[in-house]
């Protein structure tokens, strides 16, 4: 008797602690997320790394993107890619601007196709931009990563 006490009141414990205590998917944004990006590194050398993080657009809305100014050598290759946080629907789109001229980007809008990185061979040194959004204007997080290749 006393033993069928304790049961019930361990599986009354149980079932509290299963249905009463909300469990969400762990969030990787931040420096997870950055530290998983740097170990996609490979025979590349790490210049620096872009936090992006979007809440989602209304139906109808443009994506909202992200810009950061970066200045580029002639005679050096850069690799730019990005590692998006797996518990968020977005997938990230990453873009290389000179100017309002797309240089490289990581979608290609007539085929859907996703680009794991760009790798761009500068013949001109001078400020260029890369830009980030989420396609569709999902809600997203992810790292950007430029790098120079070895």
């Amino acid at each position: 008797m006393i033993m069928t006490k304790q049961l019930i009141f361990i599986m009354a414990v149980a079932t509290l602690i299963v249905f009463c205590i909300p469990f969400e998917a762990k969030s990787q944004c931040g420096d997870e997320l950055t530290n998983i990006c740097h170990a996609k590194l490979g025979n590349t050398r790490f210049i620096r790394s872009f936090p992006v993080q979007h809440g989602e657009v209304d139906r109808g809305s443009s994506p909202r993107v992200t810009r950061y100014e970066i200045i580029l050598n002639r005679g050096t290759t850069y690799r730019i890619f990005a590692c998006n946080d797996k518990t968020k629907p977005g997938r990230v789109i990453v873009s290389l601007y000179r100017g309002d001229q797309l240089i490289a980007t990581t979608y290609d809008v007539e085929t859907g196709r996703h680009f794991p990185y760009i790798e761009y061979p500068v013949n001109m040194s001078g400020r260029y931009s890369l830009q980030f959004m989420f396609k569709g204007g999902k809600e997203g997080c992810a790292v950007g990563i430029l790098s120079t290749v070895n």
